[in-house]
C-alpha cells in the first residue's frame, strides 16, 4: 500500500466530521495536527470520583486517628498511612492525567510525532514513517473483571508501539485508525466485533 503525504491526511481528516474530542489543525509547520482530549467515558469517571471519595475520606480518618488523638503511634501505623496518602496522589495523578491531558498528533513527510501534554508536564514520541509496520485497533477494556468496554489504537513499528489511543469508544480508534494507516502506508487492522 503506498503511503500519501501530509496534504491528503488533512483532507482525510477534514472528510468527515472528527468523533467527539477531536480537532484537526495544522501544526506551526502547516502539517496536519489532529488535537485529542479524553471526552465520554462518564462511567469510568463516575467509578473514579466515588472511588477517590471513599479513599480520600479513609485518609483523612487514619490520619486524623494518627495525629490528633493523642494516642501514641507506631512507626508501622504511619508507614502504612503515608503508602495509603501516596496511593492517593499515584490515582489522582492518573485521573488527571487520563481525563485532563491534551494529545497532538502532527503528520509529518517523513515522521508521526506524538505530544500528551497535562499543564507542564510532557511526552513525547516519534515514529519514523518507513519503520512503521502496522496500525492496529485493540479491545483494550471490558473483558473479565473490566466492565468497561472500550478499546485502543496502536501505531507499531520495527522496535517500538505508541498507544495512539487508549481506553476510548470503538468508533474513535476505527474512524482515526485508517488515517494513520493510509498516511503510513501500512495495512489497518480492525479489532474483532464489538
Amino acid at each position: 500500500m503506498a503511503a500519501f503525504p501530509p496534504s491528503e491526511v488533512l483532507a482525510e481528516l477534514t472528510a468527515t466530521e472528527p468523533p467527539k474530542g477531536f480537532r484537526v489543525t495544522a501544526s506551526r509547520d502547516g502539517y496536519p495536527e489532529l488535537t485529542y482530549k479524553t471526552t465520554g467515558m462518564v462511567a469510568v469517571a463516575v467509578f473514579f470520583a466515588v472511588w477517590l471519595t471513599g479513599w480520600t475520606t479513609g485518609c483523612v480518618l487514619m490520619s486524623h486517628q494518627m495525629l490528633f488523638t493523642g494516642q501514641p503511634f507506631r512507626f508501622s501505623q504511619l508507614l502504612l498511612l503515608i503508602i495509603f496518602w501516596g496511593a492517593e496522589f499515584a490515582v489522582i495523578g492518573t485521573v488527571l492525567w487520563l481525563f485532563c491531558s491534551e494529545t497532538m498528533i502532527t503528520f509529518y513527510p517523513d515522521r508521526l510525532l506524538v505530544e500528551r501534554t497535562l499543564h507542564k508536564y510532557q511526552k513525547r514520541w516519534e515514529m519514523a514513517r518507513k519503520d512503521i509496520e502496522g496500525v492496529w485497533q485493540i479491545k483494550d477494556g471490558g473483558e473479565g473483571r473490566d466492565s468497561f468496554p472500550s478499546w485502543g489504537l496502536i501505531v507499531a513499528a520495527k522496535s517500538t508501539e505508541i498507544k495512539l489511543l487508549f481506553r476510548q469508544k470503538f468508533e474513535k480508534s476505527a474512524w482515526l485508525g485508517p488515517i494513520v494507516a493510509r498516511w503510513a502506508g501500512v495495512e489497518y487492522q480492525a479489532s474483532g466485533p464489538r
